[in-house]
């Protein structure tokens, strides 16, 4: 049985670097997030990243799934801000299905980041992935920029943990 891991792309460890890369590889994506992770790890020491981290308002954070051979098999890219304790997940365009990555970092976002809105933003022509968003409790919240959004708040995620104790 296979089990994957969660994680957050640290730009300063070589494993993280190298398993990006060959999921880039893999999937024959066109953004490369291994590059602009190494150049942050040029441009700036490690405490400074996280120290910027912890000060800056905004957050821009990759967060990946691995498997129990080290490969990548899914990861989304998290921005948020701080004040207004919201964020967005963007996937990416894989033919598979992310359910377990929605939960992980919803969950991550949710309860680490301690954001009250977390919002989905997928293409309206992914009718499997929108069909797993509402059956894990996002709202449709219609069409944006060309982009279906969806929604989920604290309060549901309250809700959803209270009906669950018995």
């Amino acid at each position: 049985m296979s089990k994957e891991k969660f994680f957050i792309a640290d730009p300063f460890n070589k494993n993280h670097i190298a398993m990006i890369e060959n999921f880039e590889k893999r999937a024959k994506l066109s953004s490369k997030l291994s590059e602009s992770l190494k150049l942050i790890a040029t441009t700036k020491t490690k405490e400074e990243y996280e120290n910027n981290k912890k000060n800056q308002i905004n957050i821009n954070e990759n967060l990946f799934l691995c498997n129990s051979e080290n490969k990548i098999t899914d990861y989304c890219y998290l921005q948020g801000e701080k004040d207004r304790k919201a964020c967005t997940l963007f996937f990416t365009s894989l033919k598979t299905s992310p359910k377990t990555l929605i939960t992980l970092a919803s969950e991550y976002a949710f309860n680490i980041l301690n954001m009250e809105d977390v919002f989905i933003s997928i293409s309206k022509e992914d009718t499997s992935l929108s069909n797993t968003l509402i059956m894990q409790g996002f709202e449709n919240l219609g069409e944006i920029n060309g982009k279906l959004t969806f929604l989920k708040q604290r309060e549901e995620v309250k809700e959803s943990l209270k009906g669950n104790k018995l």
